[in-house]
């Protein structure tokens, strides 16, 4: 049961050594890296060690009700507003080593443990954009090494990445959801003409919202 934004447990552990610890370094509690607000943010444990029970998760968003607990291994919460919250989780570790063929009796171990992580949420059509991209206007696959393969670049890392290009009849001549893969300007094994084509972008930067950008590129030969 939970009282007062708190979990409230009740054990009974009989025939087994148990302990509750505080902060365990070989435990670790990862969530997506998207923080922007109403996003679901996907929680999970990461460790070495043996997850014997999750008892139950809080998110510290009392505001979003029932929702602000979960009793599933690896769930997801979407924040009811903008500011930092504190996520808990308790759990059981089985600390138990391998089988003794000498000692084939001897006692199991579990512990008990409450991993934190602290989590800031951004309202992200709020920020200004940090991260520029840079797309040119034309180039010229003609196999002479230079500005042969057409390519978006940007200051920061892509979190979300699909570029589209399509001739002037609409017909879609290449797509790529890898910003290392850039356009030589083929259409699969056959040289596209040179042209003017249009480009489509749909990028997103870490905690920015997903954004869309669209213009004219030059082939030239």
């Amino acid at each position: 049961m939970r009282t007062g934004g708190f979990f409230l447990l009740v054990l009974f552990l009989i025939g087994m050594a148990s302990t509750v610890r505080g902060q365990n370094p070989y435990l670790e509690l990862k969530y997506t890296p998207d923080t922007c607000g109403r996003k679901d943010l996907a929680f999970s444990i990461h460790t070495n060690q043996v997850i014997e029970t999750i008892f139950g998760w809080d998110f510290g968003d009392s505001s979003s009700g029932t929702a602000n607990i979960s009793m599933a291994g690896s769930p997801t919460h979407v924040f009811t507003d903008t500011g930092t919250y504190m996520v808990s989780c308790i759990l059981q570790i089985n600390c138990s080593g391998p089988p003794d063929p000498f000692n084939p009796i001897s006692a199991p171990c579990f512990y008990i443990d409450t991993v934190y992580t602290t989590v800031r949420i951004t309202d992200c059509d709020s920020i200004p954009e940090l991260c520029d991209v840079y797309i040119p206007n034309a180039f010229t696959p003609n196999g002479d090494g230079l500005n042969d393969t057409f390519f978006p670049s940007s200051s920061c890392s892509f979190e979300g990445y699909e570029l589209y290009i399509f001739n002037r009849w609409g017909q879609v001549v290449f797509r790529s959801k890898e910003p290392e893969e850039p356009w030589n300007g083929r259409l699969q094994d056959t040289e596209c003409l040179q042209d003017v084509y249009v480009y489509q972008l749909d990028y997103k930067s870490l905690s920015q919202k997903l954004k869309r950008v669209r213009g004219r590129l030059l082939l030239i030969k």
